[in-house]
């Protein structure tokens, strides 16, 4: 698995250092410290920045092969050609904004990234404020998709703590009740629509969690959940203090450059704590 770092000397760009070092990442791991500078009296600096950041890396993954990058250009053009031509796995980045303005909780750089970019995009938040954690809990939301099933092979090719609790969750979009002018059987024949449908969701997430448990030695849970689903997925985030939420992204195929679905966008912005976009490629 090849890592695409990006940096720069602020304490923003130290928490996906943080979230990176939360992991655990496979033997023969790459990991690349990269950092743009815009004038070149600033390659110094980015130097001496990156060569601190590359020894606390191997300190604490020393399994990994870690290099690093000090290159003059545009932040946001840089990293996009540095992941595509490396070629990167994943790129993590830091979620720099103010929160209570959705549109700007994330950094212009890292959507750039997220939603240009040709491989999968971790967006780095330090969960609960703390930094240097063992991931505990993982939420995982899937459906019966192409993009999920990329999300769940992401998943089982990583290695996680044994102390790592692992949920799938499928969320259900509400069926309309029809209010009170709807007959009763209507009404009935909705009721066992919606019961299927939760059927449905639950087999797929039980079979999931088969999967993931012939490959891991995780315990792995499972949920359905109704409701809008990216406002389903950031409740269930925030009342089980989850550590990392990992998703698939449906996009827009070759109509757009643009391959972040909504429901991932919405995730990714007000989430409580990092987010693992899955590239389907």
């Amino acid at each position: 698995m090849k890592v695409l770092v990006p940096v720069d000397n602020s304490e923003h760009s130290r928490v996906p250092i943080d979230v990176l070092l939360m992991r655990e990442w496979p033997e023969g791991t790459e990991i690349k410290i990269l950092s743009v500078v815009d004038l070149i009296i600033s390659v110094g600096e980015g130097e001496k920045f990156v060569a601190t950041v590359v020894d606390r890396v191997k300190k604490k993954i020393p399994h990994a092969t870690v290099s690093s990058a000090v290159i003059i250009g545009e932040s946001k053009d840089t990293i996009l050609e540095q992941a595509a031509n490396w070629p990167a796995d994943l790129v993590v980045m830091g979620a720099r904004g103010r929160r209570g303005l959705a549109r700007i909780l994330l950094g212009s750089v890292s959507q750039t990234v997220l939603l240009y970019g040709s491989c999968s995009t971790l967006i780095a938040r330090r969960p609960g404020g703390v930094g240097d954690l063992r991931l505990q809990r993982v939420l995982v939301a899937v459906d019966n998709s192409d993009h999920s099933r990329k999300a769940l092979e992401w998943i089982v090719k990583l290695p996680w703590p044994k102390e790592t609790e692992i949920k799938l969750v499928g969320v259900l979009n509400p069926l309309a009740d029809g209010g009170d002018g709807f007959s009763a059987l209507y009404k009935s024949s909705l009721a066992l629509e919606r019961s299927k449908a939760i059927d449905h969701t639950q087999k797929f997430l039980t079979n999931s969690g088969e999967k993931l448990n012939k490959v891991l030695s995780n315990k792995i849970t499972t949920q359905v959940l109704e409701g809008a689903p990216g406002e389903q997925i950031l409740k269930k985030a925030s009342d089980w203090d989850a550590q990392l939420i990992v998703m698939g992204s449906r996009g827009h195929g070759g109509l757009s450059k643009l391959w972040l679905g909504s429901v991932s966008q919405e995730v990714v912005l007000q989430a409580p704590c990092p987010v693992e976009v899955i590239r389907n490629t």
